[in-house]
């Protein structure tokens, strides 16, 4: 709207020495100043900036920050620049990406002085004053000045990086405690020059007129702002001895709000009507008014109310990134597909990633774009799932190959806090649980507890009838050979895969995948391969069936021994989701296995088919969780 108003004016004759924009929200000035005309040559800004938005303020209350609680924040001060220059202005060999990834890769959620010393090496001395408790503020302040002062001057000389006037003079600022109004025109004399188009805060604007205005985010609760008031002094106090409430500020505000439009001609009052973090969407009451009483106080006055536009611009803009597969894109997809060597070849998370969205399959292994990895304090989901593997498979390791029986299961219970409580430690560099982690160790337990139940009911079911629980393997690694009857240039691939534990009862051979939860929509009645390999809904059932067939492959069992499913822990029930067909579990046949590969190579086919690009899903739900919905522009 800025913008578009000035513009008119401008055409229409106007000088800017006669056009002034008004801010009601200071938050807003950047945003205005990047959509001026570029036909503003000149632009005077007469209006205060928060400190607090600045880089030098950010550091600083970082490293002040430290001092109530040493935490995440002091993750947060490596990456501040100014603390990074600080360093730089010490002649220190000290590389913060190196020290993150040693935070990331260790789980470091809280940082002990010895591990700081260890991460900052030689440059700890500098910077130990600032990481250590203290009570002499007097000693810290002037730390704080010290290294303010240290980053002011190298960024003066113009050593490694640029630095602007702006930067310098926060920092400047902040040093010298906001030093004398003369110091400042000394030191910046075109303030003393007001030409050009005129930008300001409603206050600044006491005793000036202008012909055109532009009043920008005039919002009921910034204009006037409300209640809100700083002070200590409570409002009873206040009126018992006769001191300015908010009303008088509102007074304050109404009285510069109407005198700024006592001699304009054009006035144009924009107001945000969305609820965002600029405020909320309701007009002032000024706004109302001015509707309601001007027209009768002046015949003369023209009020016009329009919902702002922007012409120029599609009413959707649509994002659409296609990656063709030239020689370049496919290099890595191929050594992955045809090797078998560790962490290679194609596993089910990979086919189902390509079956979802083809894009999220070569941003992963093409392009090599690693999700972020950060801290964690308390277990994410994905780390709540490896902390529930682990200790599964530390508390059934001793029992491969032995049979399963109520004696061996009894005892294992007694283990599972030790065990759960090691699996944490594992992933977590502070060995004591608080908090949330607490709640979730007591989770885990719990799972675990579960599954030691439904085992031992299983025993004794099996006992009856004569049969016996044998563990065969825990996370086995799985691979086979996949031909590709194609002329897509690769004749063969390799199918890899790790079943969380496979097991035998009489003649059942279980493939077992662990799962924290199954969702409602997930489909494991088996309808036919096509449905398989495109409907998402039978991603689970898809991964069974590639484990499946990887047992049949390797000669595991006979196929119609072969069962593979899912045990989910959050909604826990007696048995585990198999494939069923017809609503009884489904029997595996060679002619099944037989369809299935063919399938399957016709799948796999269409990741190496030239003509196919790589592009985005329609399926918009499946990019909300995404690791890579940034860099899609969806979400």
């Amino acid at each position: 709207v800025v913008k578009q108003k000035i513009e008119d004016f401008l055409q229409g004759g106007i000088s800017p020495d006669q056009i002034a924009v008004v801010l009601a929200n200071e938050k807003l000035l950047w945003p205005v100043l990047q959509q001026l005309p570029e036909t503003i040559e000149q632009v005077n800004i007469t209006m205060e900036y928060p400190i607090k938005y600045t880089p030098a303020y950010s550091v600083l209350e970082s490293l002040i920050q430290l001092q109530h609680g040493f935490s995440r924040r002091g993750k947060k001060l490596i990456k501040e620049p100014l603390f990074l220059t600080f360093l730089e202005s010490k002649s220190l060999d000290f590389n913060p990406e190196k020290v993150l990834n040693e935070i990331r890769k260790r789980n470091i959620s809280y940082l002990s002085s010895s591990l700081l010393k260890e991460l900052f090496g030689k440059a700890f001395p500098h910077v130990e004053t600032f990481f250590e408790p203290t009570s002499d503020y007097t000693h810290y302040t002037i730390s704080l000045i010290n290294l303010l002062d240290s980053v002011s001057y190298y960024l003066r000389e113009g050593a490694v990086r640029g630095s602007t006037a702006l930067e310098l003079e926060f920092i400047q600022l902040i040093v010298n405690q906001f030093t004398r109004l003369q110091e400042l025109i000394l030191l910046y004399p075109h303030f003393n020059q007001f030409k050009g188009l005129q930008v300001m805060g409603l206050l600044e604007s006491r005793t000036l007129d202008f012909e055109y205005l532009i009043l920008v985010n005039i919002n009921e609760g910034i204009l006037p702002s409300g209640k809100s008031t700083n002070s200590f002094l409570p409002n009873d106090l206040k009126r018992a001895f006769g001191l300015p409430l908010y009303s008088e500020k509102d007074a304050i505000y109404a009285y510069h709000f109407y005198r700024l439009l006592q001699r304009a001609n054009v006035v144009c009052i924009t107001y945000d009507s969305e609820t965002d973090t600029f405020g909320k969407g309701e007009k002032s009451r000024f706004v109302t008014q001015l509707e309601l009483e001007l027209p009768a106080y002046s015949a003369l006055t023209l009020i016009r109310e329009d919902v702002a536009g922007y012409t120029q611009l599609p009413e959707e803009k649509t994002y659409s990134i296609v990656i063709q597969k030239t020689d370049a894109v496919m290099s890595k997809i191929i050594d992955k597909a045809i090797s078998n060597e560790l962490y290679k070849g194609l596993s089910p998370s990979s086919l189902i990633a390509f079956k979802e969205c083809s894009l999220r399959f070569y941003y992963r292994y093409s392009a090599g774009l690693k999700e972020s990895e950060e801290v964690e304090e308390s277990a994410e989901s994905n780390t709540m799932g490896s902390i529930l593997h682990l200790s599964l498979e530390a508390l059934y390791k001793d029992c491969c190959g032995i049979e399963l029986i109520p004696a061996i299961l009894t005892n294992k219970k007694a283990l599972v806090p030790t065990i759960v409580r090691n699996s944490f430690a594992s992933l977590f560099d502070n060995i004591e649980p608080s908090g949330k982690s607490l709640l979730q160790e007591e989770v885990i337990k719990v799972y675990v507890n579960k599954q030691i139940k439904q085992e031992l009911e299983s025993v004794e079911k099996l006992r009856v009838t004569k049969k016996h629980l044998r563990i065969l393997h825990l996370e086995h690694e799985l691979s086979s050979k996949l031909h590709l009857q194609s002329g897509c240039g690769i004749e063969e691939v390799f199918i890899k895969g790790k079943a969380d534990r496979i097991d035998a009862y009489g003649d059942d051979f279980r493939i077992i995948d662990y799962k924290s939860s199954v969702k409602l929509t997930d489909k494991f009645e088996f309808v036919s391969f096509d449905v398989l390999f495109s409907d998402e809904r039978y991603n689970k059932q898809l991964q069974l069936f590639v484990y499946a067939w990887l047992a049949f492959k390797n000669k595991l069992a006979l196929p119609g021994q072969i069962k593979p499913c899912i045990i989910a822990f959050k909604h826990y029930s007696e048995e585990p989701e198999f494939i069923t067909m017809k609503k009884t579990p489904m029997v595996f046949t060679e002619r099944i296995f037989e369809e299935f590969e063919m399938a399957l190579a016709g799948f796999v086919v269409k990741i190496f088919n030239r003509s196919e690009a790589f592009t985005q899903t329609d399926d918009h739900e499946l990019c909300k969780f995404c690791a890579y919905n940034t860099v899609c522009n969806r979400f």
